[in-house]
């Protein structure tokens, strides 16, 4: 079997290597990106799981999230620079 990690994906030049508190350490135009998460999850427990690690890395008061139908469509919006996501890293992030 084979075990597929899960990775935030975000769009280039985010920066967030050096973020230790996104709140002090991003200014409010990568702030809105970084609170703004597309999600493909079908699952309800597994989308729970993911908002708890979520807000568990990023202790952000406003967590905005957006669903999608596929990861392709997460990924297309963070390419476009319009938040983060959580996907499979096989998914091509």
């Amino acid at each position: 079997m084979v075990t597929d990690p899960y990775v935030l994906a975000a769009p280039s030049g985010l920066g967030l290597d050096a973020v230790a508190d996104p709140d002090a350490d991003l200014p409010p135009d990568k702030r809105d990106v970084v609170t703004a998460v597309f999600a493909s999850i079908s699952s309800s427990q597994l989308s729970r799981r993911f908002e708890r690690w979520y807000q568990g890395r990023f202790s952000l008061d406003t967590v905005s999230s957006h669903s999608g139908r596929s990861y392709e469509v997460a990924l297309s919006l963070v390419r476009a620079g319009l938040g983060v996501c959580l996907v499979p890293a096989f998914a091509g992030a």
